[in-house]
């Protein structure tokens, strides 16, 4: 098999990233040092990741730092498993006592991917919503919750690069005093909602109630149920559903805590 040329340019990114990971807010000449790359070479390097969404720069002192969007690279590697093997039984059991579709979901980049559901074993499925699924971060309940009550650093890096975008889904995120509002009021009910229009084939709206999965130091992500609006009134689905959800994503945050300690 003939030998693939490396790219140099890729390498060298790559290191920058590195250094810089391992040496959060540095400046040019600290990356430049640490990789024992030109400065003029680092800075187009930092100035690359930072346009992809995986480096910022703070104007008040020049400081390179990475984004949440560098968590994104290892998410297949360490997601996958405990989707697999802890998630897997709440879900199960989900399922067995809710007759709606529950999503779980983390984020990816700046959205939402869903990563399991129960839709295979509910007989009121709605929409064929599979795992692989992205959602938007701002207007989905399950990204509404995951914002709410992840950490203001987190919430900071997040919504300033959705801020920066032109595409109309990252609106509120250029609205960040009024789209603060409704994440302080997600917090105080300790749940989101989003309320959409169904698919042609199944005429009406739907209304999703997601709330956060909590660990002790991190959000892993949200349990999303949905459910059709002429099923029941808001105020009823909320007080029947709410409960069960969030027992579900203390159980779950609890349960992660313990695998990532072991």
């Amino acid at each position: 098999m003939a030998r693939v040329h490396a790219i140099r340019a890729l390498h060298r990114g790559l290191q920058v990233l590195e250094a810089l990971n391992g040496n959060n807010r540095a400046l040019v000449s600290e990356v430049a040092l640490a990789t024992g790359l030109p400065r003029t070479t680092t800075f187009r390097l930092l100035e690359n990741l930072r346009d992809a969404g995986y480096v910022e720069r703070d104007d008040r002192d020049h400081r390179y730092f990475v984004t949440i969007q560098v968590r994104n690279l290892s998410r297949a590697f360490e997601d996958d498993a405990w989707v697999t093997d802890t998630a897997g039984p709440v879900l199960a059991a989900l399922a067995g006592s809710l007759l709606w579709p529950v999503y779980l979901s983390t984020l990816f980049g700046t959205s939402m991917l869903i990563r399991a559901t129960t839709t295979y074993a509910s007989p009121l499925a709605i929409d064929a919503v599979t795992p692989g699924t992205l959602v938007p971060l701002l207007t989905s309940g399950a990204g509404k919750a995951y914002l709410a009550f992840c950490g203001d650093e987190e919430r900071r890096s997040l919504l300033g690069m959705l801020a920066k975008s032109t595409d109309p889904a990252h609106a509120p995120a250029r609205s960040p005093a009024k789209f603060g509002r409704t994440l302080r009021e997600v917090r105080q009910r300790g749940y989101a909602l989003d309320v959409k229009a169904r698919m042609r084939r199944n005429p009406g709206r739907t209304t999703s109630i997601a709330v956060p999965v909590v660990g002790k130091s991190r959000v892993y992500g949200s349990l999303t149920l949905r459910y059709s609006d002429s099923a029941m009134p808001l105020a009823r689905a909320v007080k029947r559903f709410h409960p069960v959800l969030a027992r579900a994503a203390r159980q779950l945050g609890g349960e992660l805590d313990q695998r990532r300690s072991s």
